[in-house]
This record gives structure tokens, C-alpha cells and sequence, in this order.
């Protein structure tokens, strides 16, 4: 009597249901693009094992675990397959939605692939005081100065307390946008 198809399909879902639901393993070879990496567990290398539920997306939430690091599994309803749910070293974090995008990585921050870092609002406000301080003293020094009837130029001298401005000064590196 031949085996049929499904009959062998029907008997590895009977099988793979009395299996463990989920494994700790070693996480190795992780593939951000494809969003899979292989995860060993007692000596067994399962390769393809998910970082998100959906294959082939781009959006939701991505965490990348290190090389090297320990990951929690958990099989993926009936199929062979598994995903990464929890690991205890994170390589990346990227969550999309919709046309934004937020990366977390050791090096910072980073939202929508941005290039310049946002202010530091403290160092902003301190800028801001110097700049009023300035304009307060020019006040008083053209208030307080006659002006000469000929319409030659007073001879003010005006020293501001105010640095030029540089990006650096304000740019917080961490975050980007």
C-alpha cells in the first residue's frame, strides 16, 4: 500500500505537536536582510529561525540579537519553524511604522536614516541667555548715547558676550533625525 502525501504531512504535525514549544539556544549567523538567524540548542543548529513572526515584511517591530548571545524560541504554530521572542544581548532595535523608522544600536538613536543630531536644549537655552543679555546691554548703550546732529556714526563700542553659534553646540549625537 502506497503513502500518501498527506498522510506523511498529517504525520509530522502529529509528531512536531508533542514537541517542545520552546528552546534556549546559542544565537549564530544572523542574516538582518532575510530577518533569520541560527539558533543551536544541545548541539542542533536550526537555521532560519525567525526574528518576527511574518517573513518578507519590512515594517513592525525587528529585534536583532548578537552573535552569541542566549535566545528564548518559540515554535511557530503548526509548522517546523521557530522565532526569536527574547534574547539577553540585542545587536539592533528597528521598529517601522508607516513611513518612519527608529533604530536603536550601540551607537545611538537614530530616526528616519537622519544626519543631524537634535538640539540639547539646555545648551540652546544657555545660548539664548547670552544672546538676551547682549541685546539688554546694546539698550542701554543706545538709549544712553547722544546721537550727534551731523548723522555721523556714534562711537559705541559694543562687546558681546554671545560665541558664534556652532551645530556641534546644540547637536545631540545620540539621537538623529
Amino acid at each position: 500500500m502506497a503513502i500518501k502525501t498527506e498522510d506523511i504531512r498529517q504525520a509530522l504535525r502529529d509528531f512536531t505537536a508533542q514537541g517542545v514549544a520552546t528552546m534556549i539556544g546559542t544565537v549564530s549567523e544572523v542574516d538582518a536582510t532575510e530577518r533569520t538567524c541560527t539558533l543551536t540548542h544541545e548541539d542542533v543548529a536550526y537555521y532560519g529561525v525567525r526574528l518576527q513572526p511574518v517573513t518578507g515584511g519590512s515594517a513592525g517591530l525587528l529585534v536583532t540579537p548578537k552573535e552569541g548571545a542566549m535566545a528564548l524560541a518559540v515554535r511557530i504554530e503548526e509548522n517546523d519553524g521557530w522565532m526569536i521572542v527574547h534574547t539577553d544581548e540585542v545587536e539592533t532595535i528597528e521598529v517601522k511604522a508607516g513611513d518612519t523608522t527608529v533604530t536603536i544600536n550601540a551607537d545611538g538613536i537614530v530616526i528616519n536614516d537622519g544626519t543631524v543630531g537634535m538640539a540639547k536644549t539646555d545648551k540652546v537655552v544657555e545660548w539664548m541667555s547670552k544672546v538676551y543679555a547682549d541685546l539688554q546691554n546694546l539698550t542701554s548703550l543706545l538709549s544712553a548715547t547722544p546721537v550727534a546732529g551731523n548723522g555721523a556714526p556714534l562711537g559705541i563700542t559694543f562687546t558681546p558676550q554671545t560665541p558664534q553659534p556652532n551645530l556641534t553646540d546644540f547637536a545631540n549625537d545620540k539621537i538623529k533625525h
